[in-house]
């Protein structure tokens, strides 16, 4: 992510004393340097997610996750055979049994996974003293940059959750709701500074959410747009959006 910006953010996290206007607020570049620190998720997520845990026996069983994430993301989750998975890694089908269950525990994993480094990106944000507007372009540009940097892990998430079995869809909807939720604060608390419109909070989720999440289906690593273009777009559609700008609009019949 970039490490740019000005210099207006403090030690604290905290911006300075003083209100800008809408305006000032609208047009001058986010304060990432500041806003980084909130995004940095826990090391040893971070370190499971990438795939370098210092165990062997979990390295191997990231191996598996990964490599399972690949081929539900290309083939499909019921398409996917454990033997295809167990061909792709190099080893016997009896073999992954040491590692997991069923096809099905492997599903969940990835998902919680998946949805687990988003939370624990968003969270701290969420929480924040940032004004609204600047926690939710945050947020925005944290969601892009994930599904970018882990594509095939939230892809599964995103795509796959109509083939998880009743019975454990709970657990993974659980995650997504809290998920939600964080974004639902963040827009209803910018309603109440005034920052943003006065919209309907559940709709504005879905459609926010919406946006970041359909990257999945054509995001493509080494395409034109680089991701952290791709996340400075989606922040300003999203704030343009939802801000509030009534008092700067141009007196009716003036030019």
């Amino acid at each position: 992510m970039n490490a740019g910006g000005d210099e207006r953010g403090t030690k604290s996290g905290l911006p300075p004393a003083g209100r800008e206007s809408r305006s000032s607020r609208l047009h001058r570049p986010p304060d990432y340097a500041t806003l980084s620190a909130l995004r940095t998720p826990n090391k040893r997520l971070v370190l499971t997610m990438n795939l370098h845990a210092g165990n062997s026996e979990l390295t191997r069983r990231d191996e598996l996750l990964v490599s399972a994430a690949h081929l539900f993301c290309e083939k499909g989750y019921h398409a996917t055979s454990m033997e295809d998975i167990a061909r792709t890694l190099g080893i016997l089908r009896g073999s992954l049994y040491h590692h997991i269950r069923s096809k099905e525990d492997l599903l969940i994993e990835i998902m919680t996974r998946g949805i687990g480094y988003l939370l624990e990106l968003v969270r701290p944000i969420a929480t924040s003293a940032q004004p609204a507007d600047e926690k939710l372009g945050a947020m925005i540009r944290a969601h892009v940059l994930a599904i970018t940097s882990h594509p095939d892990v939230l892809t599964v998430f995103l795509h796959e959750l109509k083939s998880v079995s009743p019975e454990r869809l709970p657990e993974v909807l659980a995650l997504r709701d809290e998920y939600e939720q964080l974004v639902r604060s963040v827009i209803a608390g910018g309603i109440d500074e005034g920052v943003f419109r006065p919209v309907d909070v559940p709709l504005a989720t879905f459609g926010l959410l919406g946006l970041v999440n359909w990257l999945y289906q054509w995001y493509k690593p080494g395409g034109r747009r680089k991701p952290e273009e791709i996340a400075d777009q989606f922040e300003d559609l999203a704030l343009h959006a939802l801000r509030n700008e009534r008092d700067e609009w141009p007196v009716a019949g003036c030019r």
